[in-house]
């Protein structure tokens, strides 16, 4: 009977635990034109970024050196700026900015990409 209580704790924990997360939402990246053409046999490598909450979660399928670069889309000001060295996650708390539109720009691998997202107040 014990073991059955604690089965049904547990599962009970899972649940409250996994309703008390926010949900991801998948910023879209887009390649910033270049001059390069691709070589047929290389191997295609993108950073994905999602927004979960007032944090931005950018993961790299391999280790790079990157720069992260965030900022509002209204007025152009740069409100996050870092350079990461030989990374493949990298977590930005934006909690003391405002809601609002904001654009991220990131540099990895040899190229650009861009994305806009939104921070909404809880």
């Amino acid at each position: 009977m014990k073991k059955l209580s604690l089965f049904f704790l547990l599962l009970i924990s899972m649940a409250v635990s996994a309703t008390a997360q926010k949900p991801q939402t998948l910023i879209e990246l887009t390649q910033e034109e270049t001059d390069t053409v691709p070589n047929g046999r290389s191997v295609i490598v993108e950073p994905a970024a999602y927004v979960c909450g007032q944090c931005v979660a950018i993961s790299y399928p391999m280790p790079t050196v990157s720069q992260v670069i965030i900022r509002d889309a209204e007025t152009g000001t740069v409100v996050y700026s870092a350079l990461y060295d030989t990374t493949r996650q990298v977590v930005v708390n934006l909690s003391s900015l405002p809601e609002g539109l904001y654009e991220l720009h990131l540099y990895a691998f040899g190229k650009w990409w861009w994305g806009e997202f939104e921070i909404e107040e809880d």
